[in-house]
């Protein structure tokens, strides 16, 4: 339940996308990837005993489940940062904010099912996986929708 309502994050009502951007979290996605992926998890699953295999099954899960919490807050931040640039007067920001916004949503909606597939592994370990690709997919569009909007927002 606690993460539950820490992927609800409140995000500063901040006018500022640059105070709003200095907030992002670094988040590693190629650990967060090998933590998810299928392939790894069978292949512990093969290479040790049971008894150490749940073990490190649920440091993976937990492991993952933070990066989906600091996931989730880049993502409050981003849907936040769209609905800023959606206000713009300038059209073309405009359009780019509300699909960051989008995508941001969507984003949120796959990092919930992440965790609603990873959550019951820290009681009952398994070599499921987390939906990691298209999360990833959707998180690397949003960072490539932010670049897009910060460079309309603040032409060199």
């Amino acid at each position: 339940m606690t993460f539950l309502l820490s992927i609800r994050h409140a995000v500063p009502k901040s006018e500022d996308i640059d105070t709003l951007e200095a907030r992002l979290k670094s988040v590693d996605l190629r650990a967060f990837l090998t933590l998810t992926d299928r392939r790894d998890a069978e292949f512990l699953h093969h290479s040790l005993q049971p008894a150490p295999l749940r073990r490190l099954l649920r440091l993976r899960a937990r492991a993952s489940l933070r990066y989906l919490k600091d996931l989730s807050w880049n993502v409050a931040i981003l849907l936040r940062i769209g609905e800023l640039a959606a206000q713009s007067a300038d059209q073309s920001i405009a359009e780019a904010g509300r699909e960051l916004a989008g995508t941001a949503f969507r984003t949120r909606l796959l990092i919930l099912r992440a965790f609603l597939r990873l959550a019951p592994q820290l009681v009952i370990p398994t070599s499921a996986s987390a939906p990691g690709s298209q999360l990833l997919s959707d998180y690397l569009e949003l960072s490539r929708r932010l670049t897009f909007v910060t460079h309309r927002f603040y032409p060199s």
